[in-house]
Order: structure tokens, then C-alpha cells, then sequence
């Protein structure tokens, strides 16, 4: 099954999903049926003579069994494609562009497999389990020994969340080294342990003001009167630096471990 966030646009992935399932399949009949097109009707969609209407998008997200996230992007390919002026699919061009990197947040512990809803609410409850989970992955801290320098923790603080990693199957320990486990861990926007896990790392934060390097280490914290369209393009912008910064995270190194905390919000909680 292709995924939607590697293709250009809905054609593209509705091209490789049949594919995938074979000619012989019935997948492309079952299509059109589950969104009330006729097969002649798809196969000019696919050779781009005809679009998708934003209803057949919509059926079709039922169909495919689409995540929330996916169905939005699927709908935004569409009218991207649709747009009947070069302003309109710049803008949906966008609008694609921030969905994509907003998945790519979020995908940065995900891997095939998760843990159970208990150890989750344990995992957010301290910045600490997501740091050494993330610790791991740095050879020169891959031992009890180096986490716990690092960290400076006691032993039965670095044991206990050592322990419950492995238990987790987030870290493996082979002949006393430490290394990533087979399990992943996704929180989802909706989650209710999304709470904890932004309060656990502002905290995080606040405890190393005047601590870290101070050369090194960014805070920065302001209050300011803007009109709400300016809000949407400084959104806009930080999702911007986010995704970039999020391109080098993944091609970097693994020496040490750092921690991203961006907040954009209405200081009167509405």
C-alpha cells in the first residue's frame, strides 16, 4: 500500500494503489462503485482527463480507510488539482506543504509497532523516559553507566527508567549495551497524555535556564499584539523552520541529545 505523504498528488497515489493490489484484483470496479463513479469515469481521472469531485474525495477517504490527517491531505490534493488559477494552487500547494511537515513532527519516534496505553501514560509522566529513549541512539551513551553521568541520576532513578524501556520494548540491552528496541511510541494531537508531554519538557526548560551554555542554548520568551492574519503567516513561517530543521535532525550525527520547544498561542486561552 503506497502512502500518501510520498506521492505529488491523488492521482499519483490512487495509481499506485492499484498497482499494488493487481490488474486482476477488482480493486479499480470496487473504487468507483464505493464512490458512486462509473469505471470509465476513474480510468479518465487516472489519465488525467477528469477530476475527483471534493464528495468522491470524501468517499473515497472512507474507502481507503484514511487517518484524519490523511483524509485532509487527500481532500487538499484535490482542490490543488482543481484550482483554476496559479494563485489558488500556490495556495494549496501550501497548505500540502504544512501537512506533510506537520506529519513529519510526528513521525519522529514512530515506528511499526506501539506500546500499550498504560505505558504510555507512564512514558509522558517524565521528560526523562523520552530523553534516554532518545539517549540510546548515541553511541557514547549507549550503557547504564554513560546515561547515568549524562543525566546525573541516581542509580535507582536510571534503573527504574532503564528497566521500564526495556519492559516497553522501546530499548533493548545486549551484553550491556543499550541500544533502540523493536517498539516505537506515536502521541497523537487528541491524545490526553499530549498535556504532560508539553508541560514535562517546558519544565525541562525552565530547570536549565542559567544551567545549560549559554552560547549554545536558546530561550526565548515575548508577548505580542498582532493582527490575527499575521498570526497564520508566522504560523506559517515556524512550521517552515520547523520542517527545515527537522531535515537536519535526521541527516545529523547522534552526539548529544537536545530538546525543541515551540509555543505560538493566544495568551487569553481562547
Amino acid at each position: 500500500m503506497p502512502r500518501l505523504y510520498d506521492v505529488s498528488t491523488y492521482r499519483d497515489y490512487l495509481r499506485q494503489h492499484f498497482e499494488s493490489a493487481g490488474e486482476r484484483s477488482g480493486v479499480k470496479s470496487k473504487f468507483a462503485s464505493a464512490i458512486g463513479i462509473k469505471s470509465s469515469f476513474l480510468s479518465q481521472v487516472l489519465s488525467e482527463q477528469a477530476h475527483l469531485s471534493l464528495e468522491q474525495g470524501e468517499r473515497a477517504n472512507g474507502h481507503l480507510s484514511h487517518s484524519v490527517d490523511e483524509s485532509h491531505l487527500f481532500l487538499l490534493m484535490i482542490q490543488r488539482d482543481r484550482a483554476g488559477s496559479p494563485s489558488l494552487k500556490a495556495y494549496f500547494d501550501e497548505q500540502i506543504s504544512k501537512s506533510k511537515k506537520k506529519k513529519s513532527v510526528r513521525n519522529l519516534l514512530k515506528t511499526s509497532s506501539e506500546i500499550s496505553k498504560e505505558a504510555r501514560a507512564t512514558y509522558y509522566s517524565s521528560w526523562l523516559f523520552a530523553a534516554m529513549h532518545v539517549a540510546v541512539t548515541v553511541p557514547e551513551l549507549q550503557s547504564r553507566r554513560a546515561l547515568k553521568e549524562y543525566f546525573d541520576l541516581s542509580s535507582s532513578r536510571l534503573n527504574e527508567v532503564v528497566d521500564f524501556l526495556i519492559r516497553s520494548g522501546l530499548v533493548e540491552e545486549k551484553k550491556g549495551r543499550l541500544m533502540s528496541g523493536p517498539f516505537g511510541i506515536h502521541l497523537d494531537p487528541n491524545s490526553p497524555e499530549m498535556p504532560a508531554h508539553h508541560i514535562g519538557w517546558r519544565l525541562r526548560s525552565a530547570e536549565c535556564l542559567g544551567r545549560g551554555d549559554r552560547e549554545k542554548d536558546l530561550h526565548y520568551s515575548a508577548v505580542v499584539s498582532i493582527s490575527r492574519k499575521d498570526v497564520e503567516k508566522v504560523r506559517a513561517s515556524l512550521m517552515r523552520g520547523l520542517g527545515d530543521s527537522i531535515g537536519v535532525i535526521r541527516d545529523s550525527k547522534e552526539e548529544a541529545v537536545y530538546a525543541i520547544n515551540i509555543d505560538l498561542f493566544d495568551v487569553a486561552g481562547r
